[in-house]
Parts: C-alpha cells; structure tokens; sequence
C-alpha cells in the first residue's frame, strides 16, 4: 500500500506505485499535444515507458490524487528537481473532474505537505500562457508572476519531437510559458 501524502475534507494524496502506470498514461492522453496525433501499438508502448519513466524519475516526488468517498482517479501532482533550492510544481486533473475545485485543494495539501517534509517556503510553477484557467488558479492562490520562458522543458520537446516528428511543437518552444513563484499563506486555501 502506498503512504498517503496529504488529506483534504473531499480528496486524498498518495505516492505513485507501479500499479498507476495506466493512470498516469490515460491522464498524459488529455494533453493537448497528443490530441489528433496518429497512434500505433508500437508508438502507444513507447510513450507509455517514456511518460511512466518522466512520471518515476529520481527528481521527482509524484503525489496521486484520489476522491476520499468513491476513490475515483482526480489527476496527478508533483515537484519535479527536488533537489534544487526552488522546485518545480505540476498538476493535472483528468478533464471529467474539472471545474470542482480540485486543483486548488490538492495544491495546497501536497504544497503544505512537501514545504514542511523539505523545509521550503517557495515553489517554481509553469503554466502555458493559453492555459487560462490554471494561471488564474495559481494567481487565486498568490502565486506572483516571475517571467516568460522560450521553452516548456528541453529535455520533453525533445523527446516529443523525437516521438512526433509530423507534430507542430512551435508552440512549445515560442515563449509559451509563464513562470510564476508560489509561497503559500498560513491561510493558503481558506476559500480554495
């Protein structure tokens, strides 16, 4: 059984285990990148290894989210380098459990939890500028906007152009991201 990371009145948290590869392949599919993009067996294998070794990686600390009541799927969080001073905070929630509420409770459960398991006070987020929803989430909960970056992560656009060569990744790589800093308040989530 895996340890549960964080508890909220409607949600769970728990560390990812080998059982969730499905889940975290079925949650990767609902990426806009992926959308109308040819999919083969042999494609379909290797982004499921490639999104299950991102997802396992030893700088990252995935958390699992789950409703308590029914403990149906709600999505994925996580800090990616956990070993930098400022790591990077990353959510997604499958698209029939938007709009709810979610994401702003498991953000600031697991933030609360990782900032006193690490003893940090502050979290990187990256957010795709047409992302609007989740750039007012993120703002709601006081993150402060820092810049805009030119890439969404060198080392996934280029495995994504190494798995997509007909794809269109100009979006990706064309100051398409705005980064922000998230500290959380005593009183961080209050509303949320």
């Amino acid at each position: 059984m895996s340890k549960i990371i964080a508890t909220t009145q409607r949600l769970y948290i728990r560390e990812i285990k080998e059982t969730d590869r499905e889940l975290v392949f079925n949650l990767s599919q609902e990426s806009s990148i992926m959308r109308g993009i040819q999919q083969d067996s042999e494609y379909i294998a290797l982004y499921k290894q490639f999104n299950w070794e991102e997802a396992t990686k030893p700088n990252t600390y995935n958390g699992m989210i789950f409703l308590k009541d029914s403990n149906c799927f709600v999505g994925k969080i996580c800090m990616q380098y956990i070993d930098s001073l400022e790591p990077e905070l990353g959510i997604d929630i499958m698209s029939s459990m938007q709009n709810r509420g979610y994401g702003p409770e498991a953000i600031v459960a697991f933030c609360r939890y990782y900032f006193e398991l690490r003893k940090i006070d502050r979290v990187k987020v990256r957010i795709s500028r047409d992302n609007k929803h989740s750039i007012h989430v993120f703002e709601k909960l006081g993150a402060q906007f820092v810049q805009s970056a030119s890439f969404v992560s060198q080392n996934s656009l280029s495995m994504m152009r190494e798995l997509l060569p007909d794809a269109d990744l100009t979006e990706l790589s064309q100051d398409s991201v705005r980064e922000y800093v998230l500290c959380l308040p005593d009183d961080a989530g209050e509303e949320a």
